[in-house]
């Protein structure tokens, strides 16, 4: 089963956490609660998450995530400082 961490328990970081988050607002096995909460708690600490979230799409958010065309572009411009 998915266990999903709550916003409550995220470790707090000095260092910026590079994270586009997708999620899909009639997922079943994972509510979308979840992911609002610690996108806006990610948010309330200073962070700066990307947050997509697809109407209609149930847990395989994935298979839209891959094809955002954004994403490759996104993904190798993260480095560590």
């Amino acid at each position: 089963p998915v266990v999903p961490v709550p916003p409550s328990t995220m470790p707090r970081s000095r260092s910026p956490l590079h994270l586009w988050n997708f999620h899909g607002d009639a997922d079943r096995t994972v509510s979308v609660s979840f992911s609002r909460d610690r996108i806006a708690a990610l948010r309330k600490a200073g962070g700066h998450p990307l947050y997509t979230e697809y109407a209609g799409v149930d847990h395989n958010v994935w298979e839209w995530a891959y094809s955002e065309p954004e994403l490759i572009k996104w993904v190798f411009s993260q480095s560590r400082s």
